[in-house]
């Protein structure tokens, strides 16, 4: 029997003293200005003006590198590259953009950092609260781990925590330099790892929501702006009739910079061709926001296109077409009773709601996703063939069957521009009342997007909004908003460095099991 096993964790101090010793990453606060607030003294029990302190938290990304690279089986993967040879493109490896990088002509196994940016709500989101404790969070993960490995929240890393008010107050750069400047480290020195190796890397991509990824990169906030493609320089209106790339404007350095000149110079206008402002993420060495080619389908798609098009469709089976194909009862006890395999029926789609002002049908990202697989099998024996409203459905089918491949060829890519083509085409055609949305213009530059960086599914922000989960349960356990963003980031790193040598996979064995369990 063990006499007092915890005599030597007893204490927060004792414990971080602990897990400095197994390599904790502590995270650091970094001042962005300060703010004047209200305080009760409580001696004269009067109100009185403060000045407090506006902070982020940052966890140092080299630091968190070289614990990373301390773990033998990610080691492997950073210095075995894993480039398919029979010219099928499975991840950002096999895309155009990793050829053209000159880090990865002097070195193919140099870190490949891909990061992520997304707001969330660390308590409820209808409640008064919501706004203040706002955070702001950017990860990320090493894509020279095959995207198997990636997939497991446990190998996505945190960079920094911040609260949305502030990043509103004093701007992204002000975040981002401190960043920036150990990227360029890493770009140009280094990291020593205890082996004697120096790895070099550089950030290749960036995932966010399109509204994130416009804030982040300096571009126009609105997709009711004439020019809300950070990709091209189409206009809202041009993007109603052109489908074929070939016929855009896409943006380049030059124009870039000029527009960027022009938009600081501007005092009536907030920006110019859809550029707003600088951003420091151009200072890094192998890095620029017009290279930044993860558009992102789960946004796009499952909470966009894919529910936009079942509303109009569904509402002319069930409402408009005479007689109805089906009533929306029918149609909800169809999809409720509908047998759906073993992974689908953890996303069974809810009561869909057609009579409503949103452009959806109320089911979040995977249930859509569910819903348009599996309705040909729920309703499409009842409808005629050559019906060009579920013709427009099968079309879209036919464009996700390649966007959400896992892997694919330079066939398959060539394909989908000509699809794509013919179902905006389609669109206009069974509806034309109706404007396509932003998310069908950005559907034009998949294809692009797929030959520079590989499958659009390994760099989508499904698994990186799942991460957020972590956190949310993280502050309900706290319960303390008094810094919500050190005491997530504390704990974060805190499990990190506790499991830093067995988060690469869960690991189940016969006999003697072992079950590495830890979701962080």
């Amino acid at each position: 029997m063990l006499e007092k096993p915890f005599e030597n964790l007893n204490s927060e101090y004792k414990r971080t003293k602990y897990c400095e010793s197994i390599g904790l990453v502590e995270p650091q606060e970094i001042k962005l200005g300060i703010r004047y607030d209200s305080r009760l003294n409580k001696r004269t029990k009067q109100y009185e003006q403060i000045a407090i302190e506006d902070t982020f938290v940052y966890v140092p990304i080299l630091d968190s590198l070289k614990q990373l690279l301390s773990n033998k089986d990610i080691l492997h993967f950073a210095t075995h590259d894993h480039k398919s040879t029979d010219g099928v493109m499975r991840d950002y490896c096999d895309g155009s953009q990793f050829e053209k990088t000159p880090l990865f002509h002097e070195d193919e196994n140099a870190l490949q950092i891909h990061c992520f940016y997304d707001d969330f709500e660390t308590v409820n989101p209808i409640g008064s609260k919501t706004k203040i404790h706002k955070i702001g969070a950017l990860y990320f993960i090493l894509k020279n781990l095959p995207p198997k490995y990636n997939s497991n929240l446990s190998n996505i890393n945190l960079i920094a925590l911040w609260y949305a008010e502030d990043a509103k107050k004093y701007g992204f750069n002000a975040i981002l330099k401190h960043i920036v400047k150990d990227i360029n480290i890493l770009s140009t020195v280094g990291i020593a790892l205890p082996n004697g190796i120096v790895k070099k890397g550089t950030i290749t991509q960036i995932s966010a929501d399109n509204l994130g990824a416009n804030s982040l990169l300096g571009f126009v906030e609105s997709f009711s702006a004439h020019y809300y493609c950070r990709l091209c320089v189409t206009s809202k209106e041009e993007a109603q009739n052109k489908f074929k790339e070939v016929s855009m404007d896409m943006r380049t350095r030059q124009t870039y910079e000029q527009h960027l000149e022009e938009a600081e110079a501007q005092t009536t206008q907030s920006h110019v061709f859809g550029v707003k402002q600088k951003t420091v993420l151009n200072d890094c060495i192998y890095f620029h926001v017009l290279a930044n080619f993860s558009l992102d389908i789960m946004h796009d798609l499952l909470e966009g296109i894919v529910q936009y098009e079942l509303k109009l469709v569904l509402e002319y089976f069930i409402y408009e077409r005479q007689p109805p194909l089906l009533s929306q009862d029918e149609l909800n006890q169809r999809v409720a009773s509908h047998c759906l395999n073993r992974t689908d029926n953890k996303n069974k789609p809810s009561f869909i709601k057609l009579r409503s002002a949103r452009n959806d049908v109320g089911q979040k990202a995977m249930q859509a996703w569910c819903l348009i697989r599996n309705l040909p099998f729920i309703i499409a024996q009842d409808i005629e063939e050559g019906n060009v409203y579920w013709e427009l459905l099968l079309r879209l089918l036919d464009c996700m069957d390649i966007i959400f491949a896992p892997q694919l060829t330079a066939g398959l890519i060539a394909q989908l521009s000509i699809l794509t083509e013919e179902h905006h085409t389609h669109f206009q055609k069974t509806f034309p009342d109706r404007r396509l949305l932003p998310k069908h213009h950005f559907m034009v530059h998949y294809p692009t997007c797929l030959r520079e960086v590989g499958p659009l599914i390994h760099v989508w922000c499904m698994r990186y909004e799942a991460k957020h989960h972590y956190f949310g349960r993280v502050a309900e356990s706290v319960r303390n908003y008094k810094n919500i963003c050190k005491s997530l980031a504390k704990k974060h790193q805190t499990a990190r460095s506790i499991f830093s040598q067995t988060i690469l996979w869960n690991i189940w064995r016969l006999g003697q099991v072992v079950h590495y369990f830890c979701q962080i």
